[in-house]
């Protein structure tokens, strides 16, 4: 048995890294580890590693057919030396983006499978975890940083066929959908659409974020512009059940392929079109692969037919919340006095992924003109003295040019978090309560109120930006050619 205080604390580093194009620490073979750890004999070594070329296996199979070991007490070491979960296939769901993207005769031959935990991060289970050249490939193919974990390769070999047996259509589904979604958006910019995009989000809930989209739109839509807002709170539908709604389809019904994106489309009283989300529905909160891209082509389909197209996304940052905020061409942070910490941790979440998806891109294409200046809008809300944001968003622009972005350890340097402060609303609570019972937007409500003025000098900052940085579905083209590879 081995002394776990002779171990190598550092070997196990990689499968936490943020560099994506790491190679895993791990420079010997697998026997020389067992080796090395005095799991495996030299002398033993040696056989299995000879019988292992005669027979042309794996030196994992070489292992177990020698009766070194069996299976399981391979992971059970592994795990112990590399201090990384073992983990059953059975409980993994494959990715699959990446199984679209890696041939399964690949997978079978190196035993691994590539699946999403539970925080969204690209996982490689692995039967044998010091092949590093597979390491590199995966992240190559995908662009993500990646955790290795360890398995049982017959365990995982039964796990790669059923993922592809259960995704043939879905991956049939997904290349469909990606050549549509190519084609809305040559559409896009053949019609010269000029819409603009928001995407309203907040790191918690009860700071206001609906509110916001709410007035925003009847703002927008008071200004003579056409106006639409996404129900993206995937789960919630604070939208509908804020303005008493009654849509008859809603996005639930669109994902389950009901109907299309149009067909959700409802019209309110207030000047705006609202695409209804659906109270209670977590299967929205975690969309499948195929699902992720019929929502951004529903994006793409409905969007360039508006002026102004606003997401009122989840609370919370989920990495599907996060994703649809780069699909707009702005993101709006709502935060209040009393949430400062967490506002900006909402924001330096999103700057993140933003980072990543650019260093995605420009690792995939290396001609593509990075954007290395991410402008987040912060919007403080419940706001108790005019005037007082102010000194909250100094301290926020502060922390953000403090921001270690290094810690990414991205290929590209130079990249700033630069928050814009789009204004304050004041601290009414009595009044916006009775707008909700009245199931209006607040602007409707009290339309001689401060905050209604607030409220269109925010829509005015929005639109001068959108003047002066038309972005003509940038971001949203940079998620199109993520997921289509093109």
């Amino acid at each position: 048995m081995m002394d776990p205080q002779e171990l190598e604390t550092g070997s196990h580093e990689y499968v936490r890294q943020k560099r994506p194009d790491s190679p895993p620490p791990i420079s010997d073979g697998l026997t020389e580890l067992l080796v090395r750890h005095r799991v495996l004999h030299e002398n033993r070594a040696e056989s299995v590693a000879l019988f292992a070329s005669r027979q042309g296996v794996s030196i994992v199979d070489a292992l177990v057919q020698l009766a070194v070991c069996t299976e399981e007490q391979l992971a059970g070491a592994l795990s112990h030396i590399l201090k990384v979960p073992q983990i059953d296939p059975a409980d993994c769901s494959a990715d699959l983006e990446t199984l679209m993207r890696v041939p399964k005769s690949y997978l079978i031959e190196n035993a691994c499978l590539p699946y999403r935990d539970g925080e969204g991060t690209l996982t490689l289970l692995m039967s044998d975890p010091t092949l590093k050249q597979l390491f590199k490939d995966i992240v190559t193919i995908t662009g993500e940083r990646l955790n290795v974990v360890v398995g049982m390769r017959t365990s995982i070999l039964k796990a790669i066929d059923e993922a592809y047996a259960h995704a043939t259509s879905q991956m049939d589904e997904a290349e469909l959908l990606q050549q549509e979604l190519l084609n809305e958006m040559k559409d896009m910019k053949r019609s010269g659409s000029q819409s603009r995009s928001f995407g309203v989000l907040s790191n918690k809930g009860g700071v206001g974020k609906t509110h916001t989209s709410i007035n925003l739109a009847y703002t927008f839509a008071e200004m003579g512009f056409r106006v639409l807002v996404i129900d993206a709170d995937t789960g919630n539908a604070d939208v509908s059940n804020k303005l008493r709604l009654f849509p008859i389809h809603t996005l639930a019904d669109f994902l389950d392929k009901k109907v299309d994106i149009k067909s959700t489309l409802l019209e309110t009283q207030f000047g705006f079109f609202v695409v209804p989300g659906k109270s209670g529905e977590m299967r929205l909160a975690n969309m499948k692969y195929s699902q992720r891209l019929r929502f951004m082509k529903a994006f793409a389909q409905v969007g360039y037919t508006f002026d102004i197209v606003i997401y009122d996304l989840g609370a919370g940052l989920s990495l599907q919340v996060l994703d649809f905020a780069h699909c707009v061409d702005d993101v709006i942070i709502v935060t209040t006095p009393r949430d400062l910490v967490s506002g900006y941790s909402c924001a330096k979440l999103v700057f993140y992924r933003y980072i990543e998806l650019e260093s995605r891109l420009y690792r995939s294409d290396p001609e593509y003109q990075v954007h290395s200046n991410f402008e987040p809008w912060l919007l403080f809300n419940q706001v108790e003295k005019a005037g007082g944001c102010s000194e909250f968003y100094r301290s926020m622009v502060g922390a953000a040019k403090l921001c270690q972005y290094e810690e990414l350890n991205t290929d590209l340097a130079g990249f700033e978090l630069s928050p814009l402060l789009l204004g304050e609303v004041m601290r009414d609570s009595d009044n916006y309560i009775e707008a909700e019972h009245l199931h209006q937007p607040f602007s409707k409500t009290f339309p001689f109120h401060p905050n209604v003025q607030q409220y269109r000098t925010i829509a005015r900052a929005l639109l001068n930006k959108s003047l002066a940085d038309p972005q003509d579905g940038r971001n949203l083209n940079r998620q199109v050619r993520l997921v289509t590879n093109s």
